[in-house]
Order: structure tokens, then sequence, then C-alpha cells
């Protein structure tokens, strides 16, 4: 069964990982959810071959419910996906964690496939500076 994980590149050469949220957390939750356990050890593993990559982390949510309370969710996901990289190997130092709640929808939060569009975790992996 596929993750619906999409990998795209970015304008500066980054790649970007998409993973939704039936796939990576429980609503309400920042508990890595077994099945993203195997994208996410996917990532670890081009992580621990490719010593010149880092890795950003980057939680969004929908816009239900308190945009502080979201912000700190997405911002637990993030730091969730962090720790298990750490976790699987990959040095911290080459891992950021950041939130951005309900900020950067990518689809429409008055329906539920949109909602469920914009709670995602999103992985960008780049060349690191320097």
């Amino acid at each position: 069964a596929g993750t619906g994980t999409q990998i795209s590149e970015q304008p500066d050469g980054s790649l970007k990982l998409n993973i939704p949220s039936q796939v990576s957390f429980d609503t309400d939750s920042a508990v890595i959810k077994p099945s993203f356990r195997g994208p996410l050890d996917s990532v670890a593993q081009t992580l621990t071959q490719h010593p010149e990559l880092a890795a950003n982390v980057v939680g969004h949510t929908d816009s239900t419910g308190n945009p502080n309370y979201n912000l700190t969710l997405s911002q637990k996901r993030a730091q969730s996906v962090a720790s298990y990289l750490t976790d699987r190997g990959v040095a911290r130092n080459r891992l950021s964690a950041e939130g951005r709640g309900q900020n950067q929808p990518v689809a429409d939060n008055a329906t539920e496939a949109g909602r469920a569009q914009n709670r995602r975790v999103e992985i960008y992996l780049k060349p690191i500076q320097g």
C-alpha cells in the first residue's frame, strides 16, 4: 500500500517530501503512527547514505481549533519526526524542525478533503551549506 508521500524538487534545488496526515499522525496527536515509520526509515537511510544532506522538518495543521494550539501541535509533530530520525542514526545537527500551524494551507479548509491535505509534514532535503 502506498503512503501518499509526494516528492517534488523545489526552485532552490532541495527535495520536498510531503507526507499526508493519515499516514503520519492521528488527530490532535504528535505520536508517530506505525504507518509513518516506513517513509521515515527511508528518509533516515537516505540521510545516513548522504552525509552532505541536511533535513528541515516542517509541520502543518488545518484551521480547525485555536491557531496558537495548532502552531504548538505542528511544532511538536515536526520535533517528533526529527527525534525519530535522530533515533535512526541521523546526527541532530543535520536536522531542523519547525511548525507553521495553519498559516500555509495548500487546500480549502472549508472541506474535509482540503483540511486533510493541510494536515501534513513536509521534509526538505538539501545540501548542507558551508
